[in-house]
């Protein structure tokens, strides 16, 4: 991950991919690699990015974070 973009109030946000990283790609192997749900950004006209929510629990979205620690590229 490149960058973050802080949510004005609500409770999803962007997450800036590394340059040249296919957001559909990205978003495909992190549900199966990690069993972990993002939105690609080109889905949004926002290719590069993905779109996460923090609709979860603080014990379920800190699972899915250390989780994703693990995508393999």
């Amino acid at each position: 991950m490149e960058g973050f973009t802080k949510p004005g109030g609500g409770v999803v946000s962007f997450v800036r991919l590394k340059e040249g990283i296919d957001s559909s790609r990205y978003a495909d192997l992190l549900l199966d690699q990690c069993g972990v749900f993002v939105l690609p950004g080109h889905d949004f006209e926002c290719e590069g990015w993905i779109r996460i929510g923090f609709g979860e629990t603080n014990e379920r979205f800190q699972a899915g974070t250390e989780r994703w620690k693990k995508l393999r590229l």
